[in-house]
């Protein structure tokens, strides 16, 4: 996002404070407008807020960079904790977990510093939603990087059995892929 590779035509959110807190002034390291994109409203721990990336084809994304909102020290509102949505297709969206089913992702501790979260697993989307949470109602303001390629070809669904559970001490080990994100068949 930061190269500009990304129009700000395919950058845009659920709601925006004002003009120079809008979607595309989210991204990373830059300071024009207020220095981020800012919800109208206050963010609340299982919030509908989003920011939205349309990447216009497939990419891997391997790597998330987030970042508060400074203002030239006028702003202190960053995400503490955020979670993803993609999709492949723009109409069905699927939740990020990482591979043991966390959806929440921790975020900032202050407007300046800049996290990168590995996504582990890597998702293939053309967009991508990032919903900040906070712990309570509060303002948030967020600066966003995506790192990775295009996804020119390769895997994209598979069949597969379902996988059993192994006993195992001290927790059982279970023996299917909880990172797949396409349709299952049977129960």
């Amino acid at each position: 996002m930061g190269d500009g590779s990304i129009p700000d035509s395919r950058i845009s959110a659920s709601s925006a404070w004002s003009d120079s807190t809008a979607a595309h002034h989210a991204r990373l390291g830059r300071s024009d407008g207020d220095g981020a994109w800012c919800p109208a409203g206050p963010v609340f721990p299982a919030g509908d807020e989003f920011l939205e990336v349309d990447l216009g084809r497939l990419h891997l994304v391997t790597l998330v960079g987030t970042q508060g909102r400074d203002a030239g020290g006028q702003g202190r509102e960053f995400a503490g904790a955020y979670g993803l949505r993609y999709s492949r297709d723009r109409h069905r969206w699927l939740h990020w977990r990482d591979r043991w089913g966390q959806q929440v992702i921790v975020g900032n501790e202050d407007p300046r510093g800049v996290v990168l979260k590995d996504l582990s697993p890597p998702l293939v989307a053309r967009a991508l939603r990032v919903y900040p949470r906070a712990p309570r109602a509060m303002s948030v303001c967020l600066r966003i990087e995506l790192y990775g390629c295009p996804w020119d070809a390769g895997l994209v669904s598979y069949t597969a059995p379902q996988g059993q559970v192994m006993t195992f001490d001290p927790a059982p080990i279970v023996l299917n892929d909880s990172t797949y994100d396409g349709f299952s068949v049977g129960g």
